[in-house]
């Protein structure tokens, strides 16, 4: 199946142009897995830091900062 894609701008860029979305349509078909493994680490790294963080003390950054916010007086 050979289907023409052309965008529908004003201005295209050179990489716009000297895409091939056959070959990147044919890599997403053969790799379409790696999606879900990638979802699933996320959502662990998410919910497993608010797991991790949920017994510990707050951390205030403005302390941290040696000039703070600019607009306090």
């Amino acid at each position: 199946m050979n289907v023409e894609i052309t965008p529908n701008y004003s201005y295209i860029f050179d990489f716009e142009n000297e895409f091939i979305h056959q070959d990147t349509r044919v890599w997403m078909v053969k790799n379409w897995t790696y999606v879900f493994y990638y979802c699933g680490i996320y959502m662990a790294v998410i919910f497993g830091g608010q797991w991790y963080m949920q017994n510990r003390p707050r951390h205030f950054v403005e302390r941290d900062i040696p000039a703070g916010p600019c607009d306090r007086k």
